[in-house]
């Protein structure tokens, strides 16, 4: 009895029509990429001419970036003998700064902050109308001024920024129909330094507290706009003197914006006498406990309603 055998299938190439490979092994036009003979690359082998030409190209980029920053103003290199140290302040910053690298990035001016071994530009600081150069930046300290309640802050903040919710700044938005001021018989427009300064209601309240905040004031300084508004004074206030000074200055600039916004959303017109009792009441907590210690909803610290044009 024969027994039939299978047929051998037979593995044809489709580009060069050989037997006994695939197409895709198929070496025939095929050139090796690092010495272009006849030999085909194995799969692991070293990428192509062209690829390797763009990673250089790149690398030397890199480089010369590095370099160029490395030779920029406010840089020097130490440790191959070369370049002198130089003296002068610096600040360094980041946790991965290796002292032996042998890189000293020296600062010559406070608008510089270092990251690592990376020098970058300071953000300016933000101007307040009005005011000289070099003050807006005892504002801004003043604003987050640590003796403050974090309400009092915001109140500041929204202030050296005028963007406290005054009927002036919502008619420029579009959220009031007038831009007028809310107190009986005054009609001027209603900014911020109205507000606490300029109004009727204002000057009225400032005369109210004269003995409170002449025993707060040092010698020789008087309150003015800026000093209400900003704490900047005509000089220098020694630090012991403004942590009383500003809370007070505050807890009024809170208690007349209180009342401002009761007169809007009420129509309940009060004196001085009551404003100066509100801001008494706000003020004892410093008094008594500092300003980290109330918190925001304490009985005795009165919150700052929101404003309603």
């Amino acid at each position: 009895m024969a027994i039939s055998q299978r047929p051998v299938k037979k593995v044809v190439c489709m580009k060069c029509r050989e037997v006994g490979h695939r197409d895709e092994e198929c070496t025939n036009g095929r050139s090796c990429n690092l010495c272009a003979s006849g030999v085909p690359p194995h799969p692991t082998a070293a990428p192509s001419p062209w690829a390797n030409k763009v990673r250089a190209e790149r690398r030397e980029t890199a480089a010369a970036d590095r370099a160029s920053e490395r030779q920029g103003e406010g840089t020097a290199f130490a440790g191959n003998g070369r370049t002198k140290w130089q003296h002068g302040p610096s600040i360094w910053s980041g946790s991965n700064f290796n002292k032996n690298d042998g890189v000293a990035i020296l600062i010559k001016t406070p608008q510089v902050v270092v990251r690592g071994s990376t020098v970058v530009d300071r953000e300016p600081v933000c101007p307040v109308r009005g005011l000289a150069i070099g003050e807006p930046t005892t504002v801004w300290r003043n604003v987050a001024h640590p003796a403050l309640l974090n309400q009092h802050r915001d109140l500041s903040w929204m202030v050296a920024h005028e963007i406290l919710p005054v009927r002036a700044v919502m008619h420029s938005r579009g959220m009031a129909r007038t831009s007028a001021c809310p107190r009986p018989g005054c009609g001027q427009e209603e900014s911020v330094r109205h507000l606490l300064w300029e109004c009727r209601a204002a000057r009225d309240l400032w005369k109210e507290v004269g003995p409170l905040i002449s025993s707060c004031l040092p010698a020789g300084e008087d309150l003015t706009p800026q000093l209400v508004l900003y704490g900047v004074g005509r000089r220098p206030i020694p630090s012991k003197a403004f942590t009383k000074l500003w809370p007070t200055l505050t807890c009024l600039k809170a208690a007349l914006w209180s009342s401002r916004n009761l007169l809007v959303a009420k129509q309940v017109d009060t004196t001085p006498q009551a404003v100066a009792m509100v801001a008494t009441e706000a003020l004892g907590w410093y008094r008594r406990k500092g300003a980290s210690t109330p918190g925001e909803g304490s009985p005795t610290t009165p919150k700052v309603p929101a404003a309603t044009a």
